[in-house]
């Protein structure tokens, strides 16, 4: 009994020690876990920090993939050139300055938000290029290199008529901000996003082909770039290939900068979530219920947009590359630019991309002013553009090109530069920048002469009979007045001005010029729809431009084609396309130089300045440096000190 009782005393003592042995050793390795856990978020955070200081072409999401994945054709290069800009200021990493709002202005409402459909400088300028990752985008500082953006590596053959493009893996879809987001019809788009998240993958941007080369779809355009496309498909889910009928010089830009995912698990459903029939798919697009939001993957992403009053973006903080340094981009929506100075001085607005410098000049005048003494810093921006007055060459008003050229010498583009625009810009003579090699410089503008304005007239039939004061002239039978209205932008004060001094200088040769001030969304209604006789105009364009959207006899009567003008000419044309078959630089700037003397000979455009833009901002925005194509428009290196 005794023996049985001290069996059972040891093994309660055994069993004891184990659970107490037991016990120590979970207690230890919970508290390597712990310390683990400790090392692996200070290993994340300093790969985070490392990450920001790191330029685009030393990201690890980039080196990692090269380096894992198989090539159709490995001994080929890669046409991609990491960019040695590297936007992220590290100063800002020192600081900790990472957060911050940039608050900046949009002229008027949107007409939409879908890229393919609208063609709307604003909106490629201050959100697609934020929100939609392209496959590639030109250096910073060197508009004829690409570096790698949604797409890692590119490999061309068959003389530029073979391409394949390679897509980075990970990369997903921002979640769409809906206003109505609990509204029981977007369920099904809910559940498909709470069960799995999208990936960006290589099918999405055959999608963005599937719908600019769709007859039904509303992308006039965009479809002239791609028209030389034979077939493309995708190799696998981040591979596509395209070939191309010919060899053909914009297929560059087309591959790269241009070529942008669309998200086919929104745009193949309609609003209940029923996949649409693929011969109504093109038709669908044009009306699609999304077209009035944003999804993209790139920095940034799309929040909010309330009518007359703002568009919000956020920081895309999973977003596969190097992260801005503003966290929050916000555009108040206001037409009236008288208040841009108001808003900027009462920091409302942080900055300004172009300002009325007659407000400047008033500014610098007062000793109190913020201009004055600093706070508000003020920069010029050469512009890589040109703006103009689009004359409608189907109108019977502008048909004979010596009326088109009489318009143009009545109008006093060299005081007016000097005098309105305060001498900042470039006299221009054509459709290119002055300072690219493909203008032609021998070419010189036409002088201010009413006198010479009239005799054109005059050789056209157009005279003043009934001593009226206003010219008139039989046309198919009629008796027809030289009256006509021209449309400009209800938010510019200066072509306002402008056009006030053109209506008077008309007016002493017996032209009668009536002023439309139209908001944005009309006036580019009325150009879609060539309900136009003369506006005025403002093209961006590159240093080596390719001319067939705005030029080429083809684009001239197309649904929501960019030659509104109508401007038809057989040499023209041959000039436009073999440009597309040559890459090289002498024989373009050739090809270019008898184009430009063409338009000059036509005036389909009274051509004005390429203007120099004047940038202000208060001094708290940091960083602030400029690309050299389109500088004013990528905010990424800024950065907030306040």
């Amino acid at each position: 009994m005794e023996k049985g009782q001290t069996f059972v005393t040891i093994s309660k003592i055994v069993l004891w020690i184990l659970f107490l042995g037991f016990f120590l050793f979970f207690l230890f390795q919970i508290d390597n876990i712990e310390r683990s856990l400790l090392m692996i978020r200070q290993e994340i955070s300093d790969l985070k920090r490392n990450q920001r200081l790191m330029p685009v072409s030393q990201s690890p999401s980039l080196t990692n993939q090269e380096s894992s994945r198989k090539y159709l054709h490995p001994e080929l290069p890669n046409f991609l050139e990491p960019d040695p800009f590297n936007y992220v200021a590290q100063e800002a990493v020192i600081k900790g300055k990472l957060d911050g709002t940039l608050v900046q202005r949009w002229a008027s409402d949107p007409k939409g938000f879908n890229f393919i459909l609208e063609n709307d400088g604003s909106l490629r300028q201050k959100l697609e290029l934020f929100c939609i990752e392209p496959a590639a985008y030109d250096h910073w500082n060197d508009p004829e290199k690409y570096a790698p953006r949604a797409a890692e590596r590119i490999e061309i053959l068959d003389d530029y008529k073979t391409w394949i493009i390679y897509f980075r893996r990970g990369m997903v879809w921002h979640r769409p901000s809906l206003k109505d987001w609990n509204d029981p019809q977007y369920k099904w788009l809910k559940d498909k996003l709470d069960q799995e998240e999208q990936s960006v993958t290589a099918h999405d941007f055959v999608f963005y082909l599937d719908m600019v080369l769709n007859p039904q779809v509303q992308s006039g355009h965009l479809k002239n770039y791609y028209e030389k496309v034979k077939e493309y498909k995708a190799i696998d889910d981040y591979c596509m290939i395209v070939h191309w009928t010919e060899k053909q010089y914009q297929s560059v830009m087309c591959m790269t900068t241009m070529l942008r995912p669309v998200p086919r698990f929104i745009y193949e459903y309609d609003k209940e979530g029923n996949k649409i029939p693929k011969e109504n798919l093109g038709t669908a697009f044009n009306n699609h219920w999304f077209n009035h939001n944003v999804i993209g993957c790139g920095p940034y992403q799309f929040v909010s947009y309330e009518p007359g009053v703002s568009i919000k973006l956020t920081r895309n903080e999973r977003y596969w590359g190097p992260k801005p340094n503003i966290r929050e981009l916000v555009y108040l929506i206001y037409r009236d630019s008288k208040q841009v100075l108001l808003k900027i001085k009462s920091k409302e607005q942080d900055l300004v991309d172009v300002i009325n410098h007659d407000y400047v000049i008033d500014e610098m005048k007062n000793p109190d002013s913020p201009f004055t003494k600093g706070n508000i810093l003020v920069k010029e921006i050469p512009v890589v553009g040109y703006t103009y007055i689009g004359w409608n060459s189907d109108n019977p008003l502008f048909s004979d090109k010596r009326v088109r050229k009489a318009m143009t010498l009545a109008l006093n583009r060299k005081d007016i530069l000097k005098n309105i625009v305060q001498g900042l810009g470039i006299l221009t003579t054509g459709p290119f920048y002055p300072d690219a090699r493909v203008y032609n410089k021998e070419i010189q503008p036409y002088p201010f002469d009413l006198d010479e304005a009239a005799r054109l007239l005059k050789e056209c039939g157009w005279e003043d009979n009934d001593k009226n004061g206003v010219l008139e002239k039989e046309i198919h039978g009629e008796k027809v007045n030289f009256e006509f209205s021209f449309l400009v932008w209800n938010t510019s004060e200066q072509w306002k001005t402008i056009a006030q001094i053109y209506k008077e200088d008309l007016y002493k040769i017996g032209v009668q010029m009536n002023i439309r001030a139209l908001d944005w969304p009309v006036f580019q209604k009325m150009m879609n729809n060539k309900e136009f006789q003369a506006f005025s105009g403002y093209w961006l364009i590159n240093y080596d431009a390719d001319p067939y959207q705005l030029w080429h006899s083809t684009q001239a009567d197309i649904p929501l084609g960019s030659n509104r003008v109508g401007f038809r000419n057989k040499r023209a044309d041959e000039i436009i396309e073999e440009a597309r078959r040559t890459f090289e630089s002498e024989k373009r700037a050739k090809l270019f130089h008898e184009f430009h003397k063409i338009i000059h000979e036509e005036q389909p455009y009274t051509f004005f300045y390429a203007p120099t833009d004047e940038m202000v901002y208060w001094d708290y925005v940091k960083n602030v440096v400029l690309r050299k194509e389109r500088p004013h428009i990528f905010s990424l290196p800024y950065y907030i000190d306040k």
